[in-house]
């Protein structure tokens, strides 16, 4: 991405980010080094040669405790088991991710179409053909369309697009990720972004606003999920223990059985790439160049 727009369209940050471990009251992972949830220094070099290959760099992950890091970034260093620091990792805008995309297919001749739904999808001897009616009016108003050549890249709702054609779904389903944007902080701040037990959580600082989002691993126990994502920032940062919602949204993102991405042809003119697992950001415009290169040699 970075290549291919510039760090300023996408007004991308070279922040780098850390891995919370062992926060106090989580369910992820306890402290690293001789803290026993085998985080060792040991096993940071080993993943460290793992990657050097591609990050070019024999320091891509390195533990960092709490206390060392407290005032910088603003943990609680009693309730921070451990810190793994991710130099190469950064942050994007995704408003103007998305801007850049839209700029550059229309630039090359793509015709945008919103506010359409597609009934169905359906393979065929002469081509493949779909049906679409605007949203919010009866299929029965709409029109069926025909081409060559089909690109499913709807991601998490492949199923619904495609389960009427008795020909066997893609395992993807949709799941609701919660995120949230905190009301300003006074005197509150952080360096970078921060992800924890496996990634289902997530935070960065927007000046002095906390953006936290995640927790679609949590088994529901009755409580209020933003509620839940703020007193998890609040065991991390003292200083958003008092904070409070200014806004929130629902995304959806597509998993399976798998943590990969499908890309296959799934009828003959129908080529499909879904289930983006919520990495949709890295690894959505390499998924689609793959998914071009697929159907031009599979036509």
């Amino acid at each position: 991405l970075r290549n291919r727009f510039g760090d300023e369209a996408l007004g991308y940050v070279g922040c780098g980010s850390h891995e919370l471990l062992g926060v106090e009251g989580g369910s992820g992972p306890g402290p690293g080094p001789g803290g026993g949830d085998g985080w060792t220094a040991a096993r940071l070099d080993e993943l460290n040669d793992w990657i050097a290959p591609v990050t070019g760099s024999g320091r891509a992950f390195a533990w960092r405790e709490p206390r060392d890091v407290a005032r910088r970034l603003g943990v609680d260093a009693d309730r921070v088991g451990g810190l793994i620091a991710i130099p190469a990792e950064g942050a994007l805008e995704t408003d103007r991710l998305a801007a850049a995309l839209e700029g550059e297919a229309r630039a090359a001749g793509v015709k945008i179409v919103r506010g359409i739904r597609v009934a169905w999808v359906e393979p065929g001897a002469a081509g493949v053909r779909w049906h679409a009616h605007r949203s919010g009016t009866p299929p029965s108003e709409g029109t069926t369309c025909a081409a060559g050549t089909l690109l499913v890249a709807n991601n998490a709702f492949a199923g619904q697009l495609l389960g009427d054609s008795g020909l066997q779904v893609p395992d993807v389903a949709p799941i609701a990720n919660r995120v949230l944007v905190t009301h300003p902080i006074p005197g509150w701040t952080t360096e970078g972004t921060f992800h924890a037990e496996s990634g289902y959580l997530y935070a960065r600082a927007i000046g002095n606003r906390l953006l936290v989002g995640g927790g679609r691993h949590w088994v529901p126990d009755g409580r209020d999920h933003d509620a839940r994502l703020l007193e998890w920032a609040g065991r991390v940062w003292p200083g958003v223990r008092s904070a409070t919602p200014s806004y929130a949204w629902n995304g959806t993102l597509g998993i399976g059985a798998a943590r990969e991405p499908i890309l296959t042809t799934w009828a003959p003119g129908i080529h499909v790439a879904v289930r983006l697992g919520g990495m949709g950001v890295a690894i959505g415009t390499a998924l689609g160049e793959s998914l071009v290169g697929h159907a031009l040699s599979h036509p």
